[in-house]
């Protein structure tokens, strides 16, 4: 590295000359100026963490939902069976929340639980959802009654808002720390 960078001090602003990678300043007075800038409190980082919130865009708003809702499907899965080939689920870390209507292309139903079930890693992507086993056993699990009720909201759209992603995302937090208790 070049020794003879030029940097700005980040407490003063000023130019000074790099003798450090690490270095931020420019000299030991605005070092210790930096050291003694108080620490933002509690009640400002509620604030600033309120903000960060309000300006999440939507596709993130439901990426940190499917984090929570695959979460509490694993957790509500474990100890069952693969919804497709019958292998016991053991670990959470080991299978997925398998959907049966894909979550690309049927948006409404992406985070209702009677179309998302404990699915083995090969049936889930080597197998691609392993469809024709994953109905028999849907079947069996719900009812043919419920499961024509699944097939018809399948193909229905829905576009999500805001206030909703942020409240199931709160709900199934809440769910999954009731379920890490038990």
């Amino acid at each position: 590295m070049n020794l003879k960078t030029i940097r700005k001090c980040t407490y003063c602003g000023e130019p000074f000359k790099l003798y450090r990678t690490t270095q931020k300043v420019c000299s030991s007075t605005c070092a210790v100026k930096m050291a003694q800038v108080p620490k933002p409190s509690k009640e400002d980082k509620l604030r600033m963490k309120e903000l960060v919130e309000k300006t999440r865009t939507i596709p993130e708003l439901i990426k940190k939902l499917e984090v929570e809702f695959n979460r509490f499907i694993r957790i509500r899965d474990l100890g069952n069976d693969c919804i497709s080939c019958n292998k016991k689920l053991t670990d959470i870390r080991e299978y997925h929340a398998g959907h049966y209507y894909s979550a690309g292309h049927h948006s409404n139903i992406r985070f209702y639980e009677k179309n998302v079930h404990g699915q083995c890693i090969e049936c889930n992507l080597h197998l691609h959802g392993n469809p024709i086993r994953y109905r028999k056993k849907l079947e069996i699990k719900l009812g043919a009654q419920e499961l024509e009720q699944l097939d018809e909201i399948a193909y229905l759209t829905k576009k999500w808002n805001r206030d909703e992603l942020i409240k199931l995302t709160k709900v199934y937090k809440l769910k999954n720390k009731i379920n890490e208790i038990k």
